[in-house]
Parts: C-alpha cells; sequence; structure tokens
C-alpha cells in the first residue's frame, strides 16, 4: 500500500462517554485530499471484517499532512505526526467554527445509548461514513488555506501542543473526596480536563464531565481530591502570577517596574503619595488600577506615568480598529474583530487585548516549562489564566524548581509560590 500525501482524517472511537485520553480508535475514514478518494480503514468495528491493522495504518500516514477536527485530540493517537486543525481556519479569520455535521440516525442512536462504552460500535459504520463524507465537503475548501501565518502556528503547534501536555498529565484524585464532590469518571485514580480553545478572547476554558477545571471551588473543599500521583514521595507546588493583567500592560507599553516593588505597591505610592504602602494602600491600590485599566481613566490618575501611557495605547488600539476594522495582538497577531466585540468600545477592546496577551504569555512560559520538566519527575497538571499547577517528586532538587519559576516569570511577572499535599491546602513558600 503506498503512502498517503496529503488527507482528511477522522478517527471513529469506540465511545463517547470516556475522556479521549481513555478512547480506543476502532475505525479510520481517510480522505485523500489528491486524489479525492475515500477510504475507510476498520481495525475493529463488528459491521466489517478487519481491513487493517492500527500500526500498519500508522505506516501509511506517517508522512502525511494530516488535516482533523480538533488537533489537540488526534495529539493522544498521532502526537508525532503532521496535524493541522481544520477548526483554526475559520476561528481565527472569522471567530467561529463550522457548525457540526448532523445525522438523524445518529442523534436518534445518541440518545438512546450514549452511556454505552462502545457506542460508537452499535453505531453502524455507514452512518459514520455518511458523516464524514457530509465533512469532507464541509471542509474541502479549508485543505488549500494558509496554514503557514505566525498566528496559525501559534495555535495549531504552541496552544495545541501544550495543552495536550496538560491534559494528558492528567490529576491524580483522592477517590473518596473526589466522589463526595463530583459525579465524573476516575481512570486508574487519575481524571482528566478538557481544554477548549476556540475563545473569542484566546483564553482556552476547561471543562470534563461536568467539572469546570477553570474555576474549582474554593471554599466547599473539593480541591483537597487532587493530590500527588507520587505519594507520600511528592506535591503539589503552584506558581501564581502576581498582578498579571497590569505587569502584561508595562510590558506593551515598556514600563519598567522596579524590582524590588510590586507594580500595586509601585502605583500606591503615586495613587496616595506614600513612601511606605500599608496592607490597606495595597488593597485599594489593585481595585483602582483594575477600575482604570479596564475602564476610563479618571482624569486625576493620567499624570501618573503608567496611566499616561496606557491611555495612549488604549487610544491607538481604538484608532486603528476603527480605521481598519481589527487589532492584532501582540504577540502572535491573530486579528481582532466586530465579530469578536459585541458594541465594541476603546475599554472594551482593550480588554479583549490583554486577555489575548495573557494567552499569548501564559502559554509561551506554559510551553517552555513543559519543554525544561519532559525528562524530570515534574507534571504540569493544571493551567488556569494566572497560575499552573504541578505535581512533583520530592526527589527534584531545589534548583530544578527555582529555574522552574524563572522559566514561568520569563523576565517579565512576579509571582508567588505555594506548595502543599493537596489542591486544597497549599501555603505560600519562597524558594
Amino acid at each position: 500500500m503506498d503512502q498517503y500525501q496529503k488527507i482528511y482524517l477522522k478517527f471513529v472511537l469506540d465511545g463517547v462517554n470516556n475522556h479521549v485520553a481513555k478512547s480506543k480508535v476502532i475505525a479510520a475514514l481517510v480522505y485523500d485530499i489528491d486524489t479525492k478518494n475515500t477510504k475507510t480503514y476498520n481495525f475493529c468495528h463488528p459491521d466489517l471484517l478487519p481491513n487493517c491493522d492500527y500500526k500498519t495504518f500508522l505506516k501509511l500516514i506517517k508522512n502525511a499532512i494530516i488535516f482533523v477536527n480538533n488537533k489537540k485530540s488526534y495529539n493522544y493517537f498521532l502526537k508525532n505526526h503532521k496535524l493541522i486543525d481544520i477548526n483554526l481556519f475559520d476561528f481565527i479569520e472569522k471567530n467561529e467554527l463550522e457548525d457540526d455535521v448532523s445525522c438523524s440516525q445518529y442523534n436518534v442512536l445518541l440518545n438512546r445509548g450514549k452511556e454505552l462504552n462502545n457506542f460508537h460500535k452499535v453505531v453502524p459504520l455507514a452512518i459514520h461514513q455518511a458523516i464524514f463524507e457530509k465533512e469532507v465537503k464541509l471542509y474541502k475548501d479549508k485543505f488549500s488555506g494558509d496554514n503557514q501565518s505566525y498566528c496559525f502556528k501559534f495555535f495549531n503547534d504552541v496552544i495545541c501542543n501544550t495543552l495536550f501536555t496538560v491534559e494528558n498529565n492528567g490529576l491524580k484524585v483522592d477517590e473518596d473526596v473526589f466522589n463526595k464532590h463530583f459525579k465524573s469518571k476516575i481512570y486508574d485514580g487519575f481524571v482528566y480536563s478538557e481544554y477548549y480553545i476556540y475563545n473569542p478572547t484566546g483564553r482556552p476554558s476547561n471543562r470534563f464531565d461536568g467539572v469546570n477545571y477553570a474555576a474549582l471551588n474554593k471554599e466547599n473543599g473539593c480541591r483537597s481530591s487532587f493530590i500527588s500521583r507520587y505519594g507520600d514521595d511528592g506535591f503539589l507546588f503552584m506558581i501564581d502570577f502576581t498582578g498579571f493583567h497590569p505587569y502584561i500592560v508595562a510590558s506593551l507599553i515598556d514600563y519598567d517596574v522596579p524590582e524590588e516593588e510590586t507594580i500595586y505597591e509601585h502605583l500606591a505610592k503615586q495613587y496616595f503619595n506614600l513612601k511606605e504602602v500599608s496592607s490597606v494602600d495595597l488593597s485599594k491600590s489593585k481595585k483602582l488600577t483594575m477600575v482604570n485599566l479596564y475602564g476610563e481613566i479618571k482624569q486625576n490618575y493620567l499624570n501618573i506615568p503608567y496611566f499616561a501611557q496606557v491611555d495612549s495605547l488604549k487610544d491607538k488600539y481604538w484608532n486603528t480598529f476603527t480605521k481598519k476594522g481589527y487589532v492584532l495582538t501582540p504577540i502572535y497577531k491573530r486579528k481582532i474583530t466586530d465579530k469578536h466585540i459585541e458594541d465594541a468600545n476603546k475599554n472594551k477592546l482593550f480588554s479583549y487585548i490583554i486577555q489575548a496577551a495573557e494567552t499569548e504569555y501564559g502559554i509561551n512560559s506554559l510551553k517552555n516549562v513543559n519543554d525544561f520538566v519532559s525528562d524530570k519527575e515534574v507534571k504540569s497538571i493544571l493551567y488556569t489564566y494566572d497560575s499552573i499547577l504541578f505535581d512533583i517528586n520530592k526527589s527534584v532538587g531545589k534548583p530544578i524548581i527555582k529555574d522552574l519559576i524563572e522559566i514561568v516569570k520569563n523576565k517579565k511577572f512576579k509571582v508567588k509560590t505555594y506548595f502543599g499535599n493537596n489542591y486544597q491546602e497549599l501555603k505560600q513558600v519562597i524558594i
């Protein structure tokens, strides 16, 4: 059998109610973009005798350019292949995705049997093939789309691969505690999150099986479910960005915050004409800073250099937006248009830019961390917009952890660090 060069690929997984990390491929549907031929490779669907084994199939596509729906999910099976996420063409250009292909027969079966572990073996192979043919018609114009832009590569190669690594690491749980708070599947002592990257601001959401991992309750004890995979030989470690958004803006306006103080302390001295900042002053400074970043900057704060430059930057972005109909995000140059923002105004636009930059800076740090720890007993297990949670073996030395912190800081940000036996009981620590 000849090897493929350029294809659209769909894997048929065994079911729909397991995390993709714990799913199996039962068939592969292939559209050859060069020859326009379609072929089904059946591994174990009961409708047909197997006509190929999975390892042989992987050899057929090992050098191919492979278009897929949701690259991050396909990384579980094809991590080292040349995957292109078909969703990114419309997401980057239009801030929307194509509607899922529907099939009435499939939907009827799904309503009746979605809880079956091998549901897709119950669905006739002919239905899977019919859905696939509709997808080919829907996506065919995208097979010649530009996938070499800086922005496309960031989403396709950096975001997809980085968040796949975090997902695939899984979160070790205390099963008794977890089951008190959640009705979610546990796989050999682990649960898995699922990041969704196609959001207007670029900020990934993260939920799976009824659990919102991006917003776990801090008060009801559910976070104590999450423990170290290394048992008594491990601990959880969190790096939390301090004043992430104000520091992002400082980077955008090339503003230097003195190393010996946080940005909130720095601005408090200017808000209140102070030499020393109390905890009360610091609290007030945080509120004032966020109000002025996301809203109209009060006239009496425009004499503060930081906010004078912020105001100029807001005007610059807004003028570009009104003139061109879009602005580009700071690092990876994704367009933000009126399709992203309803009833756009200067401050709402700036808010979107900050959130986009937050993801771009945060994911960059996370990628660099994952590369650094790939050969170490350190696992990134949860990413939120302003923190990264790690599972670390106690054998990992302090110098490694210090390097980890510096990579996250990226010479731009300040962080706080926390450690503990579970996610609920993390205590601040200075390394």
